[in-house]
């Protein structure tokens, strides 16, 4: 399998036009393939059938909706590895009929097809890809998107994909929030290693006062002698903007300094975590003057 993903990327590369030298920074955008005849012509019988078996799926049960024609293209046991979709032919058509409306069965696939290839018991559908610019939202630009297929005794098998999984926003704002906690309680226990896993290396905080401390200020203060009997928040709202989401809360922190001194306030904070590869990191923090005591 790895010889075909090798040899199949190649061959797409060369089809496509990208094994030569390109100028710098310059993109051939990704053109679809209008004869799809050529496309599933093979000089071998087998893989001109798998390629047809696969194409035909694509349009009738994946494009069409017609979800009662699975069982003509998929194993019982099909094997799915889109972290997305459950594996299995019956779960794979429970999912999509959320979505799918069966419609008229067209004579091509109406996605953008830029190739098919072939080899062995595998098929590869290459389609052109198209997004928006980010760095200009009035423009977009082409990539290409995989499908591969494995097909076992006349039905497709197992299926892959670079399909990634995306977390709602409600998803986010559980997992900042949750973290966001942690931290809290991180702070309270002196737990220098949980402070550590949160915090990026270039963490920052600005107090109300205007010092501000580095990540390695705060480890250092777990080390102090303080203790803490409350370092919580009484209220906490969560919003996300994309890899960015925003804390805002009343913090209570009760306890004694080093020196013994008691400490008994409440203060807003709003702290900024970040998406990183590694999960969302705490990036930025900003705090209030401890609020006024009420009597």
């Amino acid at each position: 399998m790895i010889a075909f993903a090798r040899a199949t990327a190649s061959a797409l590369l060369l089809g496509l036009g990208l094994g030569t030298a390109l100028p710098s920074l310059a993109q051939l955008p990704v053109k679809p393939q209008a004869d799809h005849d050529a496309l599933l012509r093979s000089a071998t019988p087998d893989l001109a059938a798998n390629k047809r078996l696969v194409y035909d799926f694509w349009r009738e049960v994946f494009e069409a909706g017609h979800l009662d024609l699975a069982p003509k293209y998929m194993a019982e046991s099909y094997l799915q590895h889109n972290p997305r979709v459950p594996t299995g032919r019956a779960a794979f058509v429970e999912f999509f009929s959320k979505f799918a409306t069966p419609k008229p069965i067209a004579d091509k696939v109406a996605a953008p097809l830029v190739a098919i290839a072939a080899e062995g018991d595998l098929v590869v559908l290459a389609f052109v890809r198209e997004l928006p610019d980010p760095k200009d939202p009035s423009a977009s630009y082409t990539t290409t998107w995989f499908d591969m297929f494995r097909v076992e005794n006349g039905k497709i098998a197992e299926h892959w994909d670079p399909a990634l999984k995306v977390a709602a926003p409600a998803d986010d704002r559980k997992v900042v929030a949750d973290l966001d906690t942690q931290y809290q309680l991180a702070v309270k226990n002196n737990d220098a290693a949980t402070m550590e896993r949160i915090l990026a290396d270039d963490f920052a905080l600005v107090t109300g006062r205007g010092t501000t401390f580095t990540k390695a200020d705060l480890l250092k203060e777990t080390k102090s002698g303080t203790v803490y009997e409350h370092q919580e928040p009484l209220s906490q709202t969560v919003r996300v903007f994309g890899d960015t989401a925003v804390v805002t809360a009343l913090l209570w922190a009760k306890g004694a300094g080093a020196d013994g001194k008691p400490f008994d306030y409440r203060l807003w904070y709003t702290d900024t975590y970040a998406r990183t590869p590694k999960g969302w990191k705490y990036v930025l923090g900003q705090a209030s003057l401890p609020l006024p005591s009420t009597p």
